[in-house]
C-alpha cells in the first residue's frame, strides 16, 4: 500500500526550546549527529531535538503533538526517526520536512533500532524475567514480524525489570538493551546476539545515591564508542560515553 498525503502530517513545529518536554526518550546517533526525544509527562506533547554534534550543545528542536505517545525509543534510517511509542504503532518523521506519518504494528513497541536495510529490531513484552526481540520490516503501512525469539533477562531478579531502549552493532552482530532498576537509580545494559535466547555480557551502572538515574537511550557513535543519554537527579539530561559503567558478570 503506498504512503498518500492523507498520512501524511505537518507536525514538526520548530521551537527555541522543548518547554514542558523534560522526559528524556531516547536518543540515536548518525556520525556526529545526534537525535534525540523528550516527552511532556502527560505524553500529548514531544520535542524531537537534532545536534550536529554530539559533545556540544548547540541543536535544533521540532514539537509534536497528539502523536508520538511516550516516546521511549529511537532509531534513524534513510532520513527517517522512526519512535518507539509503548505503543501498536511506529511514529516516523521525515527529518527534512518533519512531517509525520504512523504505521500500524502488530505489538506494543517500547525499543527500536535499525537492522539491516529496511528491516528494524524492535523489543516488546518485557515481562518478568525476559523480553521479546522482532525483526520487523516495512511493508506499506505497517510492520511485519519477520522473526521474534525471547530472550532471558538474568538481572530482573535484582529489580533491573524496566525496558527503556535497544540498539544494534552491525559490526559486533550484537543487540544491547537498557532495564532500569525498579527503583529508578541503577541500570543494566544486556548483550545478546541475533537470535540468542540468553544474553552473553552485562554492564551495570553505578548506583544514584541522590535521586532518579534512568538511562533512556544508547547507540554507538565514530569508532564504535557507546553513547547514552539519562535522565539525572538533578532533573536534568546527560550524554556521554560507557565509560561511567564498570563491567559485572551476568547474575545467577
Amino acid at each position: 500500500m503506498p504512503i498518500t498525503k492523507k498520512l501524511l502530517e505537518k507536525q514538526g513545529i520548530p521551537v527555541k526550546n522543548v518547554g514542558q518536554c523534560t522526559n528524556f526518550g531516547g536518543l540515536d546517533i548518525v556520525g556526529r549527529k545526534l537525535y534525540t526525544i523528550k516527552t511532556k509527562k502527560t505524553n500529548d506533547v514531544s520535542a524531537i531535538s537534532v545536534y550536529p554534534d554530539y559533545e556540544k550543545t548547540k541543536r535544533t528542536s521540532y514539537r509534536f503533538r497528539n502523536c508520538l505517545n511516550h516516546g521511549n525509543d529511537l532509531a534513524y534510517y534513510d532520513g527517517e526517526l522512526y519512535v518507539a511509542p509503548c505503543d501498536c504503532f511506529c511514529g516516523i518523521v521525515d527529518t527534512k520536512t518533519w512531517n509525520f506519518r504512523r504505521i500500524e504494528a502488530p505489538l506494543q513497541i517500547s525499543g527500536i533500532t535499525h537492522y539491516k536495510n529496511k528491516k528494524f529490531i524492535v523489543m516488546s513484552e518485557a515481562w518478568g524475567d525476559s523480553y521479546r526481540l522482532s525483526i520487523v520490516k516495512t511493508l506499506g503501512n505497517q510492520f511485519l514480524v519477520l522473526d521474534s525469539w525471547r530472550v532471558g533477562n538474568p538481572m530482573a531478579s535484582k529489580g533491573y525489570t524496566t525496558s527503556q531502549a535497544i540498539t544494534y552493532n552491525p559490526d559486533q552482530k550484537e543487540i544491547y538493551a537498557v532495564f532500569t532498576n525498579v527503583d529508578g537509580r541503577s541500570n543494566v545494559i544486556l548483550r545478546s546476539g541475533v537470535r540468542a535466547t540468553d544474553p552473553d555480557y552485562c554492564l551495570t551502572s553505578k548506583r544514584s545515591t541522590g535521586g532518579l538515574y534512568e538511562l533512556e537511550g544508547i547507540s554507538f557513535g565514530p569508532n564504535n564508542v557507546l553513547i547514552l543519554g539519562s535522565n539525572l537527579p538533578s532533573g536534568k539530561d546527560s550524554v556521554f560515553t560507557s565509560d561511567i559503567f564498570k563491567r559485572s558478570p551476568l547474575a545467577a
